[in-house]
């Protein structure tokens, strides 16, 4: 298996072990994957708001953000099974360590623009069969749209989306414990942190 069957079975077996499944239609995982865009993108607004160049180079910070949409973006694959075109970043060790801020915010507000796109499917449906058939005829194209815009902000940041993912899913298993989230959506059940 490669490094997305392996993630995408992980978070499969995540879900289930936290009996989350219910939670995850398409429309949840739409509307997380927009909040994690989201935070995504204050993590970037802070870095271009610091006036030394911009040197984001494998920031821990905007890797794990970049997890976190990895994350999302892939369960949103499996659970429409809207197969998926993610790959590992190739290797730009070699390369400048800083960034173009315009490239840099342009490429962002691309994968906003993308993402808002895949909300637009789920706006006024709850989960009738009009959402079904624009899952089916829209959604695999916005996906791509989705990933393509994200693979171009981590190449610029030089973030493999993968291992990031991969960290990323290994921190959430320890701050989300099967003991206390089983069957709750409620986030004030998984820690004290969360709910404040």
């Amino acid at each position: 298996m490669d490094g997305v069957e392996v993630l995408v079975a992980a978070q499969r077996k995540f879900a289930r072990d936290r009996n989350w499944e219910q939670f995850h239609t398409p429309k949840n995982l739409a509307m997380a994957l927009g909040g994690e865009v989201g935070e995504l993108a204050e993590a970037v607004g802070r870095l271009v708001d610091c006036p030394e160049p911009v040197r984001a180079i494998g920031d821990p910070n905007l890797a794990e953000e970049i997890g976190d949409v990895v994350l999302y973006l892939l369960r949103l694959h499996d659970v429409t099974a809207i197969p998926t075109t993610i790959t590992r970043l190739a290797d730009r060790s070699n390369s400048d360590d800083s960034v173009d801020p315009r490239a840099l915010i342009r490429a962002l507000c691309d994968l906003i623009a993308a993402t808002g796109r895949v909300l637009e499917v789920f706006q006024w449906t709850a989960c009738s069969s009009q959402a079904g058939t624009a899952v089916r005829t829209e959604l695999p194209a916005l996906l791509q749209a989705v990933t393509a815009h994200l693979s171009a902000l981590s190449a610029l940041l030089r973030i493999d989306p993968i291992t990031a993912a991969a960290a990323k899913i290994t921190v959430k298993a320890e701050k989300y414990p099967t003991a206390t989230c089983f069957g709750t959506a409620e986030k004030s059940a998984w820690s004290p942190k969360d709910s404040e």
